[in-house]
């Protein structure tokens, strides 16, 4: 499926996709100044989300996604990843 405003493809499985714009690319150098890597900075400019992993009577204009219906999955390096264990939900503080 094709994105609506960047033009690119999109993963029409996803439960959740964006679509960026790029903003910056920041190179990251070793010890010696050599180049080992890039930081990606993105504008989000339109987000898609599944239906199926929306949390019920919330205001859609500000959907929740229910992590336990998206079951996602983090990269941690190499060909190593993770899924979620146990959820902990601590409020954020009022300043």
């Amino acid at each position: 499926e094709d994105c609506q405003v960047v033009r690119a493809p999109r993963v029409g499985q996803a439960a959740v996709a964006y679509e960026c714009r790029l903003h910056q690319v920041i190179p990251v150098t070793n010890d010696d100044g050599q180049p080992t890597t890039e930081i990606v900075v993105a504008r989000i400019v339109r987000v898609h989300v599944d239906d199926a992993v929306v949390v019920p009577d919330v205001d859609l204009s500000k959907p929740q996604v229910d992590t336990t219906k998206l079951k996602p999955i983090g990269r941690l390096g190499g060909n190593i990843y993770t899924s979620l264990g146990d959820l902990v939900d601590i409020p954020r503080p009022k300043v």
